[in-house]
């Protein structure tokens, strides 16, 4: 009677601990970010014409997150194309590991932001595979400058 009584015990602590947890993912899922250097990834591109930068509108959100919104501004002397795509990495132990959408494309759509303009992105982190939990983050998106293409990156927190 006392065994089944403590491997009750045993069933229900797992069955409460497992309910409880945020979605994770597995290492099979995720992948080390190909833009994981010493260096980084800038969150600002300057060169004779362009000067773009990129930044969420807050440094720190607390859970549950539905969006995180991405704010791109363009102060250079031409327009900027940039790729519809946006990734959300994780930073663990000073690697970065890039969290897969769960059913959701961005396809090959494109975009412009003029000189001197300022525009807002949101990014779907309700579509992710796993939810975001406390910790350092960054949204990596592509740019095209004289038909070449560049990444930036910008960090935010989770509490």
């Amino acid at each position: 009677m006392k065994r089944y009584c403590y491997l009750s015990i045993v069933i229900v602590l797992l069955l409460l601990t497992s309910c409880s947890q945020e979605t994770r993912l597995d290492s099979s899922e995720e992948k080390i970010s190909p833009h994981n250097t010493d260096t980084g990834i800038s969150n600002h591109l300057t060169d004779p014409t362009t000067d773009i930068h990129i930044y969420p509108d807050k440094e720190v959100y607390t859970t549950p997150i539905e969006n995180v919104s991405l704010i791109i501004e363009n102060n250079g002397q031409e327009a900027v194309v940039f790729g519809n795509g946006m990734y959300v990495e994780r930073n663990e132990n000073g690697t970065w590991y890039e969290i897969p959408y769960a059913s959701f494309e961005f396809g090959d759509v494109t975009g412009e932001i003029r000189s001197k303009e300022k525009i807002g992105e949101e990014v779907p982190v309700a579509n992710l595979k796993s939810k975001l939990t406390p910790g350092t983050y960054r949204i990596v998106k592509s740019f095209f400058i004289d038909s070449n293409q560049t990444f930036l990156a910008t960090e935010f927190e989770v509490e």
